[in-house]
């Protein structure tokens, strides 16, 4: 049976209308300058499928299979 991995990338806007990233729930200060779609671009090359996205909570999950 296969089984999957998982990743939430979500984001919010500071007191600077600057939006801020977290990945799996950890701050990516790297991020601060990013493209949501660069972001969604370079998960997509490591293999990971968009499944969910919602612009109004700030949230897209994505998932790959796992390889164990």
């Amino acid at each position: 049976m296969q089984k999957w991995e998982y990743l939430q990338i979500s984001w919010h806007y500071d007191e600077q209308s600057k939006r801020v990233f977290a990945l799996n729930g950890q701050y990516q200060k790297e991020w601060k300058n990013t493209a949501l779609h660069e972001l969604f671009n370079k998960y997509g090359e490591l293999g990971w499928e968009l499944v969910a996205f919602d612009p109004e909570e700030g949230e897209a999950f994505f998932k790959r299979p796992r390889n164990d």
